[in-house]
């Protein structure tokens, strides 16, 4: 494994990858935790929709303010504009598929489906996620189709553009045989949303925060505040002032979604902006630790020593000798 800097979000924490082309919205991933910095996919969000399937982990799941943990065979529905992440909480080798795309690969806006089947349950803050449990008939049904969408998508899509070919996964349909994937896929996706508006009412709702909407634009704009000027000397007074608010209520927000403070969370930040100059560069420790804000060689490395448990150069030279990973 490589341990490069994963960076697949912009400021906002939105997913910045392209998912799919725009003649076929959808993207196949699998993602094998082992290959990821961190052994985790941090917080991050996309308008499009995502089903997600757990497979060789147990998988601790941010959505939103909330914590869940899934077990193998468990699925997940990640509903339209829900920040997420993914991190295992054992050792396991994993490979869990899963599949993001937009709606409009289904309906597009307007539509006499995307208006009586879909806008409903999109649009409904009390739905940011459906879980899938395999011991519940209608929730098992959804598993098994999905099963054969990944399969069809194993065997026919084309290698993601971000990260190149997929490993292989004996799903129950892998020798499936299609001369029409896409609109076989597309046709899967239907009968699974068919299955979900048909079964709406069943669906646990969850409780709407009061202020949700504001908390996410307060900490976008904070953090979009860190992201530009993380080279700087930065207080706490500085964050919270990018949103209008007070020290203590920015520290409750950083503790809502990201489970840490401002300031570690800044100092993480820079960390992670120095290891990326120490893999992508030839600066000095002298110049990364200016351009990423430690404002000393010495501040820097005793940090980076502390988070790490190497130095700066041990952590060059690792890179140096990896080999480059071929998944995020």
């Amino acid at each position: 494994m490589t341990p490069e800097v994963l960076q697949i979000t912009d400021h906002n924490f939105m997913d910045i990858l392209a998912q799919g082309k725009k003649e076929f919205p959808l993207q196949y991933y699998v993602d094998e935790f082992e290959k990821y910095p961190g052994r985790m996919i941090p917080l991050h969000w996309h308008p499009e929709i995502e089903f997600y399937v757990v497979s060789g982990c147990t998988l601790q799941i941010q959505l939103g303010q909330t914590t869940i943990t899934l077990g193998e065979g468990d699925g997940l529905f990640i509903n339209s504009n829900v920040l997420h992440s993914f991190s295992p909480i054992d050792s396991g080798k994993s490979a869990c598929p899963n599949i993001v795309f937009s709606h409009e690969l289904l309906a597009p806006y307007g539509s006499i489906i995307y208006q009586k089947y879909m806008q409903d349950i999109l649009k409904d803050e009390e739905i940011p996620y459906i879980l899938l449990h395999p011991d519940c008939p209608w929730h098992k049904s959804i598993l098994s189709l999905l099963d054969k969408t990944f399969s069809l998508l194993q065997k026919y899509s084309p290698p993601s553009d971000f990260y190149g070919q997929f490993p292989y996964i004996g799903f129950q349909n892998a020798d499936v045989q299609s001369q029409c994937y896409e609109m076989e896929v597309q046709a899967l996706l239907n009968k699974i949303w068919q299955i979900i508006y048909l079964n709406r009412f069943d669906i646990p709702k969850s409780a709407v925060k009061k202020n949700n909407h504001l908390l996410q634009i307060r900490m976008q704009k904070m953090l979009a505040f860190i992201h530009d000027n993380y080279a700087e000397p930065i207080t706490l007074q500085d964050i919270s002032g990018a949103a209008d608010i007070s020290k203590s209520e920015a520290s409750r927000c950083f503790h809502s979604y990201l489970r840490e403070s401002p300031i570690s969370y800044l100092l993480n930040y820079r960390l992670e902006k120095a290891k990326n100059m120490l893999h992508q560069s030839d600066c000095t420790i002298l110049e990364i630790s200016e351009k990423c804000g430690f404002g000393s060689a010495s501040y820097f490395c005793k940090i980076f020593r502390r988070e790490t448990g190497i130095t700066a150069l041990q952590y060059r030279q690792l890179i140096a000798a990896a080999v480059p990973a071929g998944r995020r």
